[in-house]
């Protein structure tokens, strides 16, 4: 017996007019890296703040 649920998912560029889509779907799932909103690969250490709000407002 097959599943009979289907689901359509639109794969689009990451923008501003897409990141509430994005925002919303990790903020359903605790976060990135466990509700870190993680930037350790995007900034120099000089730059890092250590903060998941910073963080979230820089991606």
């Amino acid at each position: 017996m097959g599943d009979t649920t289907t689901s359509t998912y639109t794969i689009e560029p990451l923008s501003t007019s897409t990141w509430p889509a994005f925002a919303a779907m990790v903020e359903r799932h605790n976060g990135i890296f466990g509700g870190c909103w993680c930037a350790w690969f995007h900034t120099m250490h000089s730059e890092k703040t250590f903060d998941a709000d910073d963080n979230r407002s820089l991606k």
